[in-house]
């Protein structure tokens, strides 16, 4: 099962917001949780094209993807140890997608914005990897604002 298809069977948790879309006394309706929908599609359908290229071990095409400004903060050799010492190695046993996504807004530090997609897989040793992909629009496109391996929305969003 792809992001897209998780995406539009479990809708979006608009309550966890990480800033809000409108008064915090006001609920979200349907309307306003279809209209989130329609608005993420394009972000999940480019996470699915990730997650598909990270299990496919091309850390190129992955490279590629990645923010310009993010690239711009960091070392080609940062960067390379990153995708090849961490972000390769957690996908390579990839052995099948959780059911379980739950995708909010989000806003780069240099302001760009987009949605966050937490979610997991299991390895094909059985274990549940959760890994958070920030998908936002830089430029006029697309790209891979963060990804944050070994993590969950509990763990960024611990209950208060």
């Amino acid at each position: 099962m792809t992001l897209r298809s998780l995406f539009l069977a479990c809708g979006l948790l608009a309550a966890a917001l990480p800033f809000p879309v409108r008064a915090q006394d006001d609920e979200p309706t349907v309307e306003d949780d279809l209209a989130m929908q329609a608005e993420a599609r394009p972000y999940a359908e480019f996470a699915d094209r990730v997650v598909e290229m990270l299990v496919a071990g091309d850390g190129k095409s992955f490279r590629e993807a990645l923010s310009p400004t993010g690239m711009a903060a960091a070392t080609p050799e940062q960067v390379d140890a990153f995708v090849s010492g961490q972000v390769l190695p957690f996908f390579a046993d990839y052995g099948a997608p959780v059911p379980n996504t739950t995708i909010t807004r989000t806003k780069h530090p240099a302001g760009f914005t987009g949605f966050a997609f937490y979610t997991s897989f299991t390895s094909t040793g059985g274990q549940a990897k959760p890994f958070v992909l920030y998908v936002v629009e830089e430029g006029g496109k697309l790209v891979v604002g963060n990804l944050l391996v070994g993590k969950t929305f509990e763990d960024l969003h611990p209950p208060q």
